[in-house]
């Protein structure tokens, strides 16, 4: 599907976005009429649904004067999340933005076998210099800065999340949250390579069901090499290869646990 054909919207707002004919949202009160006309148009039959609970209260001013796929960022932005395409049989093609209840779960949804499933050994990264000293949550009416001053200046990073937020607790745990996932820097999974056809445990069912955002185990790791037996990653994507001699998919992973994950 094209970013030019896009609807993002919430309870508050709607934001829509056709490139050549309509290049940016001008105002808040441009946006009945234009969708009205717009969305009737053929080809242009794109929404955007949110993974779980309601979205947190948004400030328009956050996504008027942008196009589709810049609102759509701000909006994944600020629920620490990650939007993407999910294909429909319907007339109405739909892109999915977790919502903060459903961002890094603790469930595994599909474990690979390092041994048995592994066309070649994972890609493993510890990113030293990931830290993040001072990070910013930001909006037009609002902004938060937390700042964390156990970090040394090797490797820090002052850093800002645009978001669609406009409550200070919520642009402050958009801050902690991108300090928090800097601060652990043990090694972590970054990439895998299964053969869906030559794997010794038959991956197809899940794979198909999974989505991304959701949790990834790389299991059966050799304790004295590693330290663990398994490794957690947060699927970002995958690229899919199928071939005459196999079907070899590719996943990009992101840390899990890092740090260790909690809720309140």
């Amino acid at each position: 599907m094209s970013a030019a054909h896009l609807v993002v919207s919430d309870s508050s707002v709607s934001v829509y976005d056709a490139l050549e004919v309509l290049p940016n949202i001008g105002t808040i009160d441009d946006l009945a009429a234009t969708l009205t006309t717009m969305t009737s148009a053929s080809g242009l039959q794109v929404s955007v649904n949110w993974s779980g609970s309601a979205f947190s209260p948004s400030d328009p001013a956050a996504l008027v004067n942008r196009n589709a796929l810049d609102a759509l960022m701000t909006l994944a932005d600020s629920q620490h999340g990650i939007a993407y395409a999910s294909p429909s049989t319907s007339a109405t093609q739909s892109v999915i933005v977790l919502a903060n209840v459903d961002a890094r779960p603790t469930t595994v949804a599909l474990t690979i076998d390092a041994e048995g499933d592994l066309t070649q050994g994972p890609t493993l990264i510890r990113q030293l210099d990931g830290r993040v000293s001072a990070a910013t949550g930001s909006s037009p009416s609002a902004s938060a800065t937390v700042v964390d001053s156990s970090v040394t200046d090797v490797g820090s990073a002052d850093v800002e999340v645009q978001t669609a937020l406009y409550q200070r607790n919520d642009l402050h745990a958009v801050a902690s949250d991108r300090i928090a996932r800097g601060r652990d820097q043990a090694t972590r999974i970054s990439s895998l390579t299964v053969d869906l056809a030559t794997a010794s445990n038959d991956l197809y069912a899940s794979f198909y069901a999974v989505t991304p955002g959701e949790r990834l185990r790389l299991s059966g790791l050799p304790t004295t090499y590693f330290g663990v037996s398994y490794i957690d990653g947060y699927i970002e994507g995958w690229t899919e290869r199928p071939g005459v001699n196999g079907y070899e998919v590719v996943f990009d992973l992101s840390p899990a646990d890092a740090p260790t994950e909690g809720r309140y």
